[in-house]
C-alpha cells in the first residue's frame, strides 16, 4: 500500500532506519530488495524492472524481508 505521503507500509515501518548489516535470517535477495526500497527509496516498479519480476513479487519479497528482520531484531507487530 502506498500512502498519500508516498510512503509504503514497509517504508513506514523502517522510518528509523535499517541495521547497517544484513541479519543472518535474511537472504541476500531479501536484504537487497529491502534496503533498496527503504534506504534508497526505490519503488516496487523500478525494482521489478531491475530484477525481471513482477511488482507484486517484489512487494512480497520486501514484506517477507521486513517480517524476517522484525523477528531477528525481536520487534513486535508490523503488517
Amino acid at each position: 500500500m502506498v500512502f498519500r505521503d508516498g510512503l509504503t507500509d514497509i517504508r513506514r515501518q523502517w522510518t528509523g532506519g535499517l541495521p547497517p548489516r544484513k541479519p543472518v535470517p535474511l537472504s541476500d535477495r531479501e536484504w537487497s530488495v529491502l534496503t533498496r526500497h527503504v534506504t534508497d527509496n526505490v519503488g516496487y516498479a523500478q525494482l521489478a524492472r531491475e530484477l525481471g519480476v513482477s511488482r507484486s513479487r517484489v512487494r512480497e519479497v520486501a514484506l517477507t524481508a521486513s517480517k524476517h528482520l522484525r523477528l531477528a531484531l525481536r520487534i513486535p507487530g508490523g503488517h
